[in-house]
């Protein structure tokens, strides 16, 4: 529901015991400590979707969600072309743009899950159409996962960057550090690319 500040849970709070915190703000502690705030004033439970493959504040998701829950009907017919225009998977198709899966996600390393038990009682996994949900399941849980990030993503995306995978063992041990305290000025910053010069790796 990309509910992601106070004014949006005090609409619904007559509704819901709980909400899932809107993925934008994974890396924002400061965000995560208001809303845990009002919750807990309320008596309300927060969670986390920890795994999302999605770019931030993608301006085609609402479409795309919608696209995936018919998907069956969707791509039966004659009329819709594989490749949705304007979305993530278009989007990835040029290697230059490749650098936003670092710098414009939301995601959690499962090795970066610790950093937030103290706000977080419940994380969500997607699994919905991951071709190996045990495999999500237990790299959470042991909280490490040696192999190809991408993997443990829905989407995924692994084969648009095919040959290539995101090694997660290569990423920087400061790498958490860092991003928690970007300040997203990306103009002067090139810390992401670097990154993912680091942990792109050619396996085919």
């Amino acid at each position: 529901m990309r509910i992601g500040n106070i004014r949006g849970m005090e609409q619904v709070k007559e509704l819901f015991d709980s909400f899932v915190m809107q993925r934008e703000y994974n890396r924002d502690f400061e965000r995560t400590e208001e809303l845990k705030e009002w919750c807990e004033e309320n008596g309300k439970k927060l969670s986390i979707l920890v795994n999302s493959g999605c770019l931030n504040f993608c301006s085609v998701q609402g479409f795309h969600d919608n696209v995936i829950s018919h998907e069956l009907e969707v791509f039966t017919k004659a009329n819709i072309i594989e490749d949705i225009p304007g979305n993530c998977w278009s989007f990835y198709r040029n290697t230059e743009n490749w650098k936003h899966l670092i710098k414009d996600s939301s995601w959690i390393r499962p090795e970066d899950l610790h950093y937030y038990e103290r706000y977080f009682d419940t994380v969500k996994l997607a699994t919905r159409i991951n071709s190996e949900p045990e495999k999500v399941i237990k790299a959470y849980s042991e909280e490490k996962y040696d192999g190809n990030l991408l993997d443990l993503f829905e989407p995924s995306h692994s084969k648009i960057f095919y040959p290539y995978i995101i090694e997660n063992s290569k990423f920087p041990d400061n790498w958490f550090e860092k991003i928690l305290f970007c300040k997203k000025n990306c103009k002067d910053c090139l810390y992401c690319s670097e990154v993912l010069n680091i942990v792109l790796v050619k396996k085919f």
